[in-house]
C-alpha cells in the first residue's frame, strides 16, 4: 500500500503543476482539482475536474496492480480494451494510452516515460453524443454452414502436431489419418491438444465443438510448432471468445478463408496473424462479420503480404483501434483507395505502416472518413520510398494535411501524439520521397 500511496502523491504533483511541460504532441487543459480513494482491494482512484476552453468535464481513473482502466465516478467501469497487465503498478518507460471510448464529458490519461497528462475527448454535447441519437439499426446475422474449423497441418519428421485451444474446450477432432478424439477440459498454457502421425505427411484436421480461447502457441512453448499449420481452409464457429494472437508465429501458413459465419464476430483478435511470414493475400471478406473494437497488431511482421483488398474493412464501422495493423509488412507497395473508408471511429493509427519499406503509393484520401483518430505515432515512420503528397483531406477548396488538422478543430479531433509519423528508418542519411516532406512540421517527423 505504501508504494501506491506514493504513486498516488506524485501523481497529484504532475497533475497540479501548471508550469510542467506537456508531453511531445499532447494538449494539456487546466486541471482545476485531482482527488484519489484507496480502495478495499487496493487500487487507488482517481477523480479530477478541469477546464478546456470553457467546458468543465470530470473524470475518474483506477490505476491498479495490473489492468489500468478508465471508470465512471461511481467507480461503475465503462471500458478496459485498451489496456493488459503490466506488473505491479506502473512500470517506468510504459506508455499507457486510453482513447476509444464512448462515454460523454470524460477524459483520458496517458504516460510516455515519466510524463502524464489529462486530455478531453469531447464535450458534453459534442459529436460523440448528439442531443437526439439515431436508434441503432439492428446487425445482420451471419448466415448458418458447418461449424467445424478444417485446418491443414504437416506432420513433419517427427510426427507432433499441436492445436491451438485453450480455456474451456470441448471438441472432437478428426485428425485426417483415420483417428477420431474427443477432447473436454481446462487447458492452461502449456496444455496442448496434440496428436502424432504414424507417416508424415499432410492432413486435413477437422475440429467440432466448441473452445473459448483459439490463441497463440506462445513462444515459451516452442514444441507447438506452429510452423505446422499450413492452411484454415474453413474457420466455421467454435464459439470462441478470443483470437488473440492465434496463428502468431505460423511462418508456412499461406492460405486462409473468409469468415462466412462470424466465427470472430465479437472475439479479441488482435496480433491474430502476427509473425505469419508465408501469407500473401487474405480474402476481402475475411471480417466480414466483425464487430469488435481493435483490429491491433493484425498482420504484424507478415513480410509476405503484397496486396491489401480494398473493402476488407467494410464492415468494421466500430473499430478504434488499428495499431500496428501493417507493421513490417515489408512486400506491400501499395494502399488501395478506401481502406478506412468505413471506419469512422478509429482513434489510433500508431505504427499502422510503419517499417512498410517496399511501400511506393498511398492514396492521399486514405484517411477522408477518419475524422476522429488521436494518434499518428509512427503511422508511416520507416516508408521511406512512398512517393506523391501525405494523406490529405479537402475542406472546400483547401488541402487539409494530417500535420494541419489542428488548424481545423470544427472538422477534426485534434491528433495528441503524432511524434515519429514520417520519420525515416535512415534518418539523416535517408530523404523520404513524400511530395510535401519540406512542409511537414519536424515534431511529425
Amino acid at each position: 500500500m505504501p508504494n501506491r500511496l506514493l504513486l498516488f502523491v506524485a501523481l497529484v504533483l504532475l497533475f497540479s503543476c501548471a508550469d510542467d511541460p506537456s508531453p511531445k504532441g499532447l494538449v494539456q487543459p487546466e486541471i482545476l482539482d485531482v482527488s484519489a480513494t484507496v480502495l478495499e482491494d487496493g487500487r487507488v482512484s482517481f477523480s479530477c475536474t478541469m477546464n478546456d476552453t470553457g467546458a468543465v468535464t470530470e473524470c475518474g481513473f483506477v490505476l491498479s496492480a495490473g489492468d489500468l482502466q478508465e471508470t465512471t465516478l461511481d467507480g461503475e467501469i465503462v471500458d478496459d480494451r485498451q489496456f493488459s497487465a503490466l506488473g505491479e503498478g506502473l512500470t517506468a518507460g510504459c506508455r499507457y494510452s486510453y482513447s476509444a471510448f464512448a462515454g460523454n464529458g470524460r477524459a483520458l490519461i496517458r504516460k510516455r516515460g515519466g510524463d502524464f497528462a489529462i486530455i478531453p475527448v469531447h464535450g458534453p454535447s459534442g459529436p460523440d453524443n448528439p442531443q437526439n441519437p439515431e436508434t441503432p439499426e439492428t446487425p445482420p446475422t451471419p448466415p448458418e454452414g458447418p461449424k467445424s474449423m478444417l485446418l491443414k497441418v504437416d506432420s513433419g519428421s517427427n510426427g507432433w502436431v499441436f492445436l491451438p485451444f485453450q480455456g474451456s474446450v470441448n471438441v472432437s477432432v478428426d485428425w485426417g489419418d483415420g483417428s477420431l478424439e474427443a477432447f473436454k477440459g481446462a487447458y492452461a498454457d502449456g496444455e496442448w491438444i496434440s496428436h502424432k502421425y504414424a507417416s508424415a505427411g499432410k492432413y486435413d484436421v477437422c475440429i467440432e465443438g466448441t473452445a473459448e480461447w483459439v490463441t497463440t502457441f506462445g513462444l515459451s512453448y516452442p514444441m507447438s510448432y506452429p510452423e505446422k499449420i499450413l492452411a484454415v481452409k474453413r474457420w466455421g464457429n467454435l464459439e470462441a471468445s478470443s483470437y488473440d494472437m492465434a496463428l502468431k508465429n505460423c511462418i508456412n501458413l499461406s492460405e486462409i478463408a473468409a469468415d462466412t459465419l462470424g466465427a470472430f464476430r465479437h472475439a479479441c483478435v488482435d496480433a491474430f496473424f502476427m509473425g505469419c511470414k508465408s501469407l500473401k493475400e487474405v480474402p476481402d471478406s475475411l471480417f466480414a462479420w466483425y464487430a469488435g473494437e481493435s483490429l491491433s497488431g493484425l498482420f504484424l511482421n507478415c513480410e509476405a503480404l503484397e496486396i491489401i483488398p480494398a473493402h476488407i474493412f467494410a464492415k468494421c464501422s466500430s473499430v478504434h483501434n488499428f495499431i500496428s495493423i501493417f507493421e513490417c509488412c515489408s512486400s506491400l507497395t501499395a494502399v488501395p483507395e478506401g481502406l478506412f473508408d468505413d471506419c469512422p471511429e478509429a482513434v489510433e493509427l500508431q505504427a499502422a505502416f510503419k517499417g512498410c519499406t517496399g511501400l511506393t503509393s498511398v492514396p492521399v484520401s486514405l484517411f477522408d472518413n477518419n475524422r476522429k483518430v488521436r494518434i499518428f505515432r509512427e503511422t508511416f515512420m520507416g516508408c521511406d520510398m512512398v512517393s506523391g503528397e501525405s494523406p490529405y483531406t479537402l475542406i472546400g477548396s483547401e488541402k487539409v494535411h494530417l500535420y494541419e488538422r489542428d488548424n481545423f478543430r470544427d472538422e477534426f479531433k485534434v491528433p495528441v501524439e503524432y511524434d515519429d509519423c514520417f520519420q525515416p528508418f535512415g534518418y539523416i542519411f535517408v530523404s523520404p520521397k513524400w511530395a510535401d516532406y519540406g512542409n511537414i512540421p519536424q515534431s511529425w517527423k
